[in-house]
């Protein structure tokens, strides 16, 4: 009489020791690495593309030679200062509205 291994997740009696189970299908050899775990996408209120920021730049870089020719130096520093706290208040708001805890 041939010799029954037991299924180590339901029990039922196998054929061989590293047979599969035809009842719950584990597999008695080992099973594989998990998948990794792949983060999620940020929110698109917060992605910031490539394009995007070589504009901010370029935009930002033209409006200061334009005010630097004009003489108004001081005004362009107070422009972007002003400006920066924009994003800011988003960046606050969007983490108001998808706390990350």
């Amino acid at each position: 009489m041939p010799a029954k291994f037991p299924c180590p997740n339901c029990g039922h009696e196998l054929a061989r020791a590293n047979a599969d189970c035809a009842d719950c299908g584990y597999p008695n050899q080992p099973r594989d690495a998990p998948e990794p775990i792949v983060p999620a996408k940020p929110s698109p209120r917060l992605r910031i593309t490539i394009g995007k920021l070589f504009l901010y730049i370029t935009v930002s870089a033209m409006v200061f030679a334009i005010l630097r020719a004009a003489g108004f130096d001081g005004l362009f520093f107070t422009l972007f200062v002003s400006a920066s706290f924009i994003p800011l208040a988003k960046l606050i708001r969007s983490f108001h509205q998808n706390p990350i805890w």
